[in-house]
């Protein structure tokens, strides 16, 4: 029973560790603490985003399109279809971004 808690935890101090690491690389020191303050609270934020509102909302009303009560389980695609395509366009979204954003401070040497 640890073992998934432990690679939880070993993974996100990673993730965490190599935040501060990316942000000292690709932003100036002067707004440094800005960046990783933004960055920081957008990794909190986001959960709450996708799982509670997005996934959360669409999976009440699937039940609710189905005529089940919200105790109900949901089973199969449809219950979660719509919610992982929205993560799968905001992901692609944030990668050509990202890539963007990344060629742009390297022709400029940083930012």
């Amino acid at each position: 029973d640890a073992l998934p808690i432990s690679l939880v935890g070993f993974a996100t101090g990673t993730l965490w560790g190599g935040l501060i690491l990316a942000v000292s690389h690709l932003y100036s020191p002067k707004h440094h603490g800005t960046h990783y303050g933004a960055l920081s609270f957008a990794g909190m934020a986001t959960p709450v985003v996708f799982n509670v509102l997005l996934f959360g909302l669409t999976y009440d009303k699937v039940l609710e399109s189905k005529g089940l009560p919200l105790s109900a389980r949901c089973a199969g695609i449809v219950c979660v279809q719509q919610p992982i395509l929205w993560c799968l366009g905001v992901n692609v979204l944030g990668t050509i971004a990202a890539v963007l954003l990344c060629r742009l401070a390297c022709r400029k040497g940083g930012m």
